[in-house]
């Protein structure tokens, strides 16, 4: 697998983080608050579920740094070099570990998750300018 592989695997867990904590709403409050567009604040959400929309927000915020590292990679025909699919596949895995330790609420082992991702990307650039 291509970095580009990873990358759209990041992109697709990206794409379904919010789930988890809709359906805490839906379950906490019903249906139909779920769906309609509240005039007042909603009830507030489960610790686990705020967690969740927090860890997803990261993700937004994470995601198109990684795809404009793996994408310069794919336009300088370096997307299946070793190191860029490494750190690919290094950052994948830190951002699903990061979003299930920060659901969890375990507070250090979830700011090193991040930080190996953050390392794997900034790897992976150096790599590209090397």
């Amino acid at each position: 697998m291509t970095s580009v592989h990873w990358l759209v695997a990041t992109v697709l867990w990206t794409a379904v983080l919010w789930l988890p904590y809709v359906v805490e709403r839906v379950v906490s409050g019903g249906l139909w608050p779920a769906l309609d567009n509240p005039t007042a604040e909603p009830t507030k959400p489960a610790e686990w579920a705020r967690r969740a929309a927090a860890a997803h927000r990261n993700a937004l915020e994470n995601v198109p740094l990684f795809a404009g590292v793996v994408l310069s990679a794919a336009a300088l025909g370096q997307a299946d070099a070793p190191v860029i699919v490494l750190g690919a596949q290094v950052f994948f895995a830190a951002r699903v570990l990061y979003t299930v330790i920060y659901i969890a609420g375990i507070p250090v082992v979830r700011t090193l998750a991040f930080t190996t991702g953050w390392v794997a990307l900034v790897g992976m650039s150096l790599s590209l300018l090397a």
